[in-house]
Parts: structure tokens; sequence; C-alpha cells
């Protein structure tokens, strides 16, 4: 089954600044299925990382944020910071 995650704001807020480099550090790969993108596979969870924190590992497939598909890295970023709203 599929687990859902969800991240206090005040833990993104605190480790706002590490956001960008920990998606693109985190060896993601686009997995596909029956010909559609259906998201991106966890490669490297550093310890210390907000990944960790949350609970995603190493070949976890992530495949929305924020309920959007997930297209690429960098839309993982936009799709975080766009739902700072305090």
């Amino acid at each position: 089954g599929d687990l859902r995650v969800e991240l206090d704001r005040s833990l993104v807020k605190q480790r706002w600044t590490e956001i960008p480099s920990m998606i693109f550090s985190s060896d993601l790969e686009k997995v596909s299925r029956d010909g559609q993108d259906i998201g991106y596979k966890v490669g490297n969870v550093a310890t210390d990382s907000l990944l960790a924190d949350v609970g995603l590992q190493p070949d976890d497939i992530v495949k929305s944020v924020n309920d959007e598909p997930l297209t690429s890295p960098l839309q993982a970023v936009k799709a975080i910071y766009s739902d700072d709203t305090n």
C-alpha cells in the first residue's frame, strides 16, 4: 500500500535552507509503470536529513508533494516552498 507522509510545517521551517540540497542529494530516480511516470525513487537518505526525520528510506517512491503529482525534483522544491502560508 501507499504511505502518506505529512511534514510538520514547523519542522520544515526549522530546516528550510537544506530542502533544495537535500532533494538533489537524495539521488532521485524517475519511476515509470506501464509507460506512465509515477514518481521518483529515493536513492540516498542521510541519517540527519529531513527525509530521514519523516521516515523516508532508500527505495521509497515519492509520488506527490502537497497532493500534486511529482513531475521533477525541482517541482518538489517549488511545491514545498509554495505551501508556506505562515
